[in-house]
């Protein structure tokens, strides 16, 4: 693992150590409660109504970090508009998604948390695991902090401080630097390394934009290597890890030991120009998002694909064909909410073995036709019999989708069946899949 990126930041810890070991004057408690202190000015969340910023976003996942390895295995590129306003906080909106391998992006990707925006949160969360923030409330509590020295920043003076964890095994923290501006204690950079069941290094740029006197996020590296433990780094929802993937349908086609994340923020904006569209939703793909052409990718990367990116589109288109892979990843998506795919056709799982009281053994079978049949209208239906009533029990329906961007469909149902004495069926019930009900057993 004799990696530069790996050993940068304790090569840095070594140097801090030799260089500043004899000025280490100041009392850097009372310099982090200060800056913590700050922070509510510091944090362009709370400092500014509103803000917004482009950013581009590419992430790998390879088995080498060797540069003659051909291709990667695993491919994706991004580019957003993250708008936020005092009242409803953070959107993101998805303008490009480009997936290699995939003729439909896998849109789930888009929910993992690979870092947080800000390290002013009280918790960072590194690939959906958290971590206690170094300049939250409880920053103090949690990490002993040691002065480094000070350096030059974007032309203005910096203070680097050292920190590390007080009790890594009872609440898991950073190990890093930050750099503070002299004057205002506000975040200029942050390096930071894990070294336990996570193996991360994480590397924070900040832009200093004079007009508001405050720090935006400009430029983020992150490297995570999957340690020796049990600690899963998974994506589509659980399907494909970082690391170990045994018993996986997909693991020949993403087992990479190394997943690299590079992000680059550009066209600052303080002003509120626009009203936000649908500002409760969190991240919205826009509607042609997978289909940029090369000239929108070019005008917001920072750099050039490398030849081994380019080489990652026709392995991966291949390896995901010849394998069958969206398929498969599609009929594990649905059993675990309780359909089986068959073609067109997603059996329920609800329907089959069920047993009450009244009915005694019930047997039955339904589902509903899926996007194969057709995209804008379905049709669902079921059948059940009941070996104790001897009484065949039944269910007919359709749907007309309305609007794709919402989810919104009109849909009919009749049903000829039983139902629980006082029990209500609300069209908003969340959909609730269990292989075995004991539950029923004891309704008569």
């Amino acid at each position: 693992m004799a990696k530069p990126l790996i050993f940068c930041l304790f090569l840095l810890f070594a140097l801090s150590n030799s260089l500043f070991g004899q000025q280490n004057t100041i009392d850097v408690d009372s310099l982090m409660q200060l800056a913590i202190s700050n922070a509510a000015k510091n944090n362009p969340q709370e400092r500014l109504d509103h803000f917004s910023y482009t950013t581009y976003e590419k992430t790998i996942i390879t088995d080498s970090l060797e540069r003659e390895t051909n291709a990667h295995s695993f491919f994706t590129e991004k580019v957003s508009k993250n708008t936020f306003n005092a009242h409803h906080g953070f959107k993101e909106e998805v303008l490009g998604f480009n997936m290699a391998g995939f003729d439909e992006p896998r849109y789930e990707t888009l929910g993992i948390t690979l870092q947080s925006r800000s390290f002013y949160d009280e918790d960072f969360v590194i690939f959906n695991y958290r971590y206690a923030g170094p300049l939250s409330s409880r920053g103090l509590k949690n990490y002993n902090y040691q002065f480094v020295g000070d350096t030059t920043i974007l032309d203005r003076k910096s203070l680097a401080i050292a920190f590390q964890p007080k009790r890594p095994q009872t609440i898991p923290g950073l190990v890093g630097i930050l750099y503070l501006d002299t004057q205002t204690l506000a975040i200029q950079k942050v390096h930071i390394g894990i070294d336990d069941e996570l193996v991360a290094r994480i590397e924070q740029y900040y832009k200093y934009l004079p007009e508001e006197e405050v720090y935006l996020p400009h430029s983020s590296k992150l490297y995570i290597e999957k340690g020796e433990t049990s600690k899963r780094l998974s994506l589509f929802r659980g399907k494909v890890s970082v690391g170990t993937i045994e018993n996986n349908p997909v693991k020949e086609a993403i087992e990479g030991r190394y997943l690299l994340s590079t992000s680059y923020n550009a066209n600052f904006d303080l002003s509120e120009k626009e009203k936000l569209e649908h500002p409760n939703l969190a991240i919205e793909v826009m509607e042609d998002a997978d289909k940029k052409p090369e000239a929108f990718w070019k005008r917001y990367r920072e750099q050039a694909l490398t030849q081994r990116d380019l080489n990652s589109f026709d392995y991966l288109n291949n390896i995901v064909e010849t394998q069958n892979i969206e398929r498969r990843l599609a009929v594990i998506n649905n059993f675990g909410i309780g359909y089986y795919t068959v073609d067109f056709f997603d059996f329920d799982l609800t329907y089959p073995v069920k047993y009450n009281n009244y009915e005694g053994l019930r047997l039955g079978l339904g589902g509903v036709t899926n996007a194969d049949f057709s995209k804008n209208f379905r049709l669902e239906g079921y059948a059940a019999y009941g070996f104790k009533d001897q009484v065949l029990k039944y269910g007919i329906g359709g749907g007309i989708l309305l609007n794709e961007s919402h989810g919104a469909w009109l849909s009919f149902t009749y049903n000829d069946d039983l139902q629980e004495v006082g029990s209500f069926n609300y069209l908003t019930d969340r959909r609730v899949y269990s292989l075995f009900e004991p539950r029923l057993v004891n309704i008569t």
